[in-house]
């Protein structure tokens, strides 16, 4: 067994024992009284590289047991070295390149950061650090709404934006039509559209679960189809022609909706038919966008549109406080529809992913209370997507010549886009319906 246990550590270990100085090792050790003869034991046992390994090991043990070290002051100035290895490395031309097109956009003036750049060369991190705050000022200073959703932090030399939840905006409009309130609906929507042209690219009704819906594409695509049947069915005749029409004649995807075979299950299509019928109420009552197409002209539209907020608000209307806010709504986007400067898409920015949920998607602007079965449908498959990703985040660029034309503006929309959501949103909870 000795020599078995001999030859195996000979195979694989030899190379560790230094005969000579090991030897040498432990008989100081010995002499010492580090070890005594019990340790020597196994030198009787296996005279050779194994038992002299072992006697090793032993005398490095009581070594080790004798050692001790303080923990206090072992390392002179541990909290500042602690410091400086936590603290980014910047380059210092891009730094200075940045903090200069910070100062030409109006972030801060050049006195302000002269005590910084007295530093010399380790100014770098600091005027870094003084980007980040006035960048993270002009996103949520003064919106208390801004600072409590959304995340804003420098990661490297990126600018990150992380929303902590969806953001949900819940329009508390009248459960029935009503005339005295359909030209505040068409001015909101309008508005809506408008900001999420020229603002952000936030969800409307109509994008999260309307006819422009990703999230519930297999019932936009159906009421695509058959949109005129929904509009002149009652839910029974809708029913009943989802239940009897062959496959083969469906004009949508049948197999979304289990569909496919002769044989259907009436509780499918009855659940299929209301989602059917909340989109066309939910289109009648909320898609109303700016013109589309080459010829539309969206800065001379929207000036008309302030107009005739402005006429409805001279005659009175008893929903003035509502109007008024969709009037600075326009106005806002006016300034960017005549130059324009339409929001920027999350997925044409370089480093934003392709696929999964925007930073943008996560503000939703719903009607409270209403549509609540296509409601649910988009938020399954809006939760599956975020899911999907874990993190949302939006990386924006720092370097000098991106930041005065796309970090900076996007931080700027931002604020006044959820400034604004959340104005619109109390303006209507102010109103007799919703009380």
């Amino acid at each position: 067994m000795r020599e078995a246990v001999s030859g195996a550590f000979d195979a694989e270990f030899a190379h560790l024992v230094d005969h000579s100085r090991h030897s040498a090792f432990c008989l100081d050790a010995y002499e010492g009284g580090f070890i005594g003869d019990q340790e020597l034991d196994w030198l009787n046992a296996f005279p050779n590289a194994y038992g002299l390994h072992q006697v090793t090991q032993h005398v490095v043990e009581a070594i080790e047991s004798r050692i001790s070290f303080k923990k206090s002051r072992l390392i002179p100035g541990v909290k500042r070295r602690m410091q400086i290895l936590a603290t980014p490395v910047y380059e210092l031309q891009p730094a200075a390149q940045t903090t200069v097109a910070c100062i030409e956009a109006g972030l801060f003036t050049a006195d302000s950061v002269q005590s910084l750049v007295d530093l010399g060369p380790d100014c770098a991190y600091h005027l870094m650090k003084r980007v980040e705050s006035s960048l993270v000022d002009l996103v949520s200073a003064d919106a208390p709404e801004v600072k409590e959703w959304l995340s804003v932090e420098m990661q490297g030399e990126s600018l990150s934006l992380s929303p902590s939840y969806a953001n949900r905006f819940e329009l508390a409009l009248p459960y029935e039509v009503r005339e005295d309130f359909r030209e505040v609906e068409v001015f909101l929507f309008k508005a809506l559209d408008a900001m999420t042209t020229y603002l952000v690219h936030f969800h409307t009704p109509s994008t999260f679960m309307g006819v422009y819906s990703y999230d519930a594409h297999g019932v936009a695509d159906a009421y695509g189809e058959i949109k005129d049947r929904v509009a002149t069915s009652t839910f029974e005749e809708l029913v009943r022609y989802l239940m009897e029409t062959p496959a083969a004649e469906l004009p949508f995807e049948s197999w979304h909706w289990d569909f496919e075979n002769d044989e259907r299950d009436e509780g499918c299509a009855e659940h299929f038919a209301s989602l059917l019928m909340e989109m066309h109420q939910l289109t009648s009552r909320t898609h109303f966008i700016l013109s589309t197409g080459e010829d539309a002209k969206h800065d001379i539209e929207i000036q008309e549109l302030i107009d005739q907020v402005q006429d409805s608000i001279n005659a009175g209307s008893p929903y003035n406080a509502v109007l008024e806010v969709i009037k600075d709504a326009f106005e806002v986007c006016l300034t960017y529809a005549k130059t324009g400067d339409r929001a920027i898409g999350e997925r044409e920015m370089e480093g934003s992913a392709e696929d999964g949920v925007g930073v943008f998607e996560a503000i939703l602007v719903l009607v409270k209370d209403q549509f609540q079965m296509l409601e649910e449908e988009a938020c399954n498959s809006f939760d599956d997507r975020a899911n999907g990703v874990g993190d949302i985040c939006l990386m924006l660029p720092l370097e000098a010549g991106v930041l005065p034309r796309q970090t900076i503006p996007i931080l700027s929309k931002t604020k006044q886009c959820i400034s604004l959501l959340t104005r619109i949103t109390q303006a209507i909870e102010g109103c007799d319906h919703a009380q």
